[in-house]
């Protein structure tokens, strides 16, 4: 009875050494997996955004002429489309001396043309109007249905 159990103490450390392991495979798994759940989540919102810009852009239609009452940099714009355009950019093109850039809020509705015309610098000889829209709160620029105009009565 006086006998006493050895403990191997190698098989312990093998043993800590398997938990260990085992706990950091968990812990890496876990780690990927909510990394790779949250890059997918994010591919699928910007595509969802892309999609939603895609969509009404191709309902906005924009037309516009010189209004030669006003001067010959003035520019009458319409709005041909489905969709209120909420904000114009407007810039001069091949200008001679600097050119102008603004964005000018406004809210024309479709079937509508803008009373008040917009100008652009008498130094160019074109003027660029980018219809823009708001989609979840922000401005968005419908590029595919900029318009050129010849700046000239």
């Amino acid at each position: 009875m006086g006998e006493k159990i050895k403990i191997n103490k190698k098989a312990q450390g093998e043993f800590v050494a398997y938990v260990l392991l085992i706990g950091m495979a968990v812990g890496l798994a876990v780690l990927v997996g909510r990394w790779s759940i949250s890059q997918s989540q994010r591919a699928t919102e910007n595509f969802v955004t892309q999609s939603e810009i895609d969509q009404t852009c191709s309902q906005i239609t924009i037309s516009g002429f010189v209004d030669c009452d006003a001067g010959s940099n003035k520019i009458k714009i319409s709005n041909r489309g489905y969709l209120n355009v909420n904000k114009l950019r407007a810039q001069g093109s091949e200008c001679t001396g600097s050119g102008t850039d603004e964005d000018i809020p406004v809210e024309i509705k479709p079937g509508k043309t803008r009373d008040e015309p917009i100008t652009i610098s008498d130094s160019c000889r074109y003027g660029l109007i980018l219809p823009m829209v708001k989609i979840k709160d922000q401005d968005v620029g419908c590029s595919e249905k900029r318009i050129q105009i010849e700046l000239k009565c």
